[in-house]
């Protein structure tokens, strides 16, 4: 029989399910912790479970995921740079490294300006080991494009790492919402393209030769290559493929779907087996987004959210989520003794952590420029996740 794999990547549990794709009917289920600095051990550990007996009869493989969602959610993402020609646009923008580039077109599209290549050289040159991925965005640029693609081909040239235009994203002619869009689309791509690289190297160890297809945020779906490329559209991908599946499972034309996980919790209103399209746009963890997505309401705060006391004694939850101390206890039982050994010395106040917390290093820093603390906890933390106090000390 013809089968469909479902694989569900998210902040705390990846799932995967075997679906008959000639009964419609679910055969198998299975679920393994999400192993954040490398993707690939839990979509492995998922499969294993699912204990498949024939990987020939997998006609298709189809992925979803609530990284992207949560990553805008709590913040979090690759650092990207952005490059704004013509004029910054009016508002707050997710980004710490940003240069504006003279150059511009009238909402026509006919040039008022043409670029300095100098200084869009010299402003590039000043990502240089900063960034590990570059947003591009131009006014009017959905009328005439030639700028972002001239700038984008510099980007290539002189630093090496992904880069997108705002054009190639949307044809909004809203300038901010574009150049949001852009800079986190930015920010995600090499958070997707390793899940992608994940997926496809696991399939490859099973001997599965299924095409791969990614859950998009309107419920639709895109191959790998696309999600590569615009990672943004896979926000809301995990909330998108919890209301197909529950529409599928129950049946029901009209019903109230809540998905609780551990980042967030999102639900949806279902009416005559349908849920509604944003049509201006998803909006994320406060930001508004020029993707298609489902009319799907997320909220920062899941079983594994942050909890902390704020100023006056008040409990915070959320947005970000953290892996449970008695969890990382279980795999580094070294913590409980880092947490006896150090404490917050007198009159130091923290703002925003707390006194149990402890960090672990998921992505190695590489080039990046850090300053000689950061680059001393880097160091301690390439041998393992140590407490925040015990971080301090050695820094200094």
């Amino acid at each position: 029989m013809p089968l469909i794999l479902g694989i569900d990547t998210g902040g705390t549990y990846t799932d995967g399910v075997l679906v008959d794709g000639g009964r419609g009917l679910v055969v198998g289920k299975a679920k393994a912790l999400t192993t954040g600095d490398d993707l690939s051990v839990g979509i492995r550990n998922c499969l294993e479970r699912l204990a498949i007996t024939d990987y020939e009869s997998i006609k298709l493989v189809s992925v979803s995921t609530t990284l992207a969602t949560n990553a805008i959610v709590e913040g979090k993402g690759c650092e990207a740079g952005l490059l704004v020609i013509g004029q910054l646009p009016d508002g707050k923008l997710p980004a710490k490294h940003m240069q504006v580039l003279r150059g511009r077109f009238d909402i026509r599209g006919k040039m008022l300006s043409s670029l300095d290549k100098e200084e869009c050289l010299s402003s590039i040159e000043l990502l240089r080991g900063k960034v590990d991925a570059v947003a591009i965005s131009g006014y009017a640029s959905v009328r005439n494009p030639s700028h972002e693609l001239a700038v984008k081909s510099m980007v290539r040239q002189i630093l090496g790492v992904p880069v997108v235009c705002a054009h190639e994203l949307t044809s909004s002619l809203g300038f901010y919402d574009r150049t949001v869009t852009a800079l986190l689309n930015a920010r995600l791509i090499p958070l997707i393209g390793d899940l992608v690289c994940a997926v496809q190297n696991v399939l490859a160890e099973k001997a599965i030769k299924a095409p791969i297809m990614i859950v998009k945020g309107d419920g639709s779906v895109m191959n790998a290559e696309a999600a590569r490329e615009k990672p943004i559209e896979t926000i809301l991908s995990g909330p998108a493929a919890s209301v197909n599946g529950g529409i599928f499972l129950t049946g029901a034309a009209d019903a109230l779907m809540l998905d609780m996980g551990g980042t967030t919790t999102d639900i949806a209103n279902v009416e005559n087996g349908k849920v509604r399209i944003q049509k201006e746009g998803a909006r994320v963890g406060g930001w508004l987004t020029r993707v298609n997505s489902a009319e799907i309401y997320t909220y920062g705060i899941g079983g594994d959210s942050y909890l902390r006391l704020a100023a006056g004694g008040k409990l915070r939850a959320g947005p970000r989520k953290v892996c449970p101390l008695s969890v990382a206890g279980c795999h580094y039982p070294y913590l409980a003794a880092e947490l006896k050994a150090f404490g917050k010395p007198r009159g130091y106040e923290l703002v925003r952590y707390s006194e149990c917390d402890c960090f672990k290093l998921l992505q190695d820093p590489g080039g990046m420029e850090l300053s000689p603390a950061d680059q001393r906890a880097a160091d301690m933390l390439r041998t393992g996740p140590h407490s925040l106090f015990c971080l301090a000390e050695a820094a200094g």
